[in-house]
């Protein structure tokens, strides 16, 4: 993918809280259909770099900048509309609804009514289409939760530590989903902290400690780095989570 114009780049990005900086200077380049990991300890920023990209947060510095507009700071739902949407650790679906109606919902602020059906279709949910919530299983929420990303139609979606709680026949699966959607072009930014998974899923990561970049790379380089290794096996961590 290295000859494809820049999908989205973060260009030194900070994010501030109450004087301590949560994030310093993050910075990444990712392109369409590439598949980048994030990950770091507890703490290290890696959620504050997501929420501040979607515009939950207002960063001190830095830009966003997506095929070429600056996207900096603006409101969730612009952002999500601009073709930047994400999951959640622990996803919440209207419970009220039925798979169906939670994925409509979403579907709604698409650009082109993008297919229910299809989105569900991708992520192996067509057939409980008409169930209520309460009959998923906590798998199953996950891959609903990259549905409704899905049917935004988005150009990047960040995957937040979607692996968590999900037994090995789960995670092939939504391996297999991840590399779907990379094939029709999607960029994904891959939170994670089970290594074997992003195995799967990602070539290079971006690794962070404290808010700061420590490592930027192919994966398999990164098991290998002094620094990332220290971070990991001493437990490092800030407030940034």
């Amino acid at each position: 993918m290295t000859d494809s114009p820049v999908l989205l780049r973060i260009e030194e990005l900070t994010t501030v809280f109450g004087g301590l900086k949560a994030l310093s200077q993050v910075s990444l380049d990712i392109n369409p259909g590439e598949a980048v990991g994030l990950v770091g300890p507890n703490g290290s920023g890696k959620t504050t770099l997501v929420n501040t990209v979607c515009g939950l947060y207002r960063p001190a510095s830095g830009r966003v900048i997506l095929e070429g507009t600056e996207i900096t700071g603006h409101r969730p739902h612009l952002i999500a509309r601009a073709g930047i949407n994400r999951t959640f650790q622990i996803p919440k679906p209207f419970k009220d609804l039925s798979v169906y109606e939670n994925v409509r919902v979403s579907s709604i602020h698409s650009r082109n009514h993008t297919s229910i059906e299809g989105a569900l279709a991708r992520v192996n949910l067509a057939e409980l289409a008409n169930h209520p919530i309460s009959e998923l299983t906590a798998a199953q929420q996950k891959r609903l939760d990259l549905a409704r990303a899905l049917a935004l139609e988005p150009k990047v979606i960040f995957v937040d530590e979607l692996a968590a709680g999900l037994t090995p026949g789960e995670l092939h699966e939504v391996a297999e989903m991840l590399k779907e959607f990379q094939s029709s072009g999607i960029a994904l930014i891959v939170v994670e902290h089970l290594m074997g998974f992003l195995e799967q899923v990602v070539s290079s990561v971006l690794v962070l400690s404290a808010g700061r970049t420590i490592f930027t790379g192919p994966l398999r380089t990164a098991l290998e780095d002094v620094e990332v290794k220290r971070v990991f096996l001493g437990g490092e961590s800030d407030a940034g989570n």
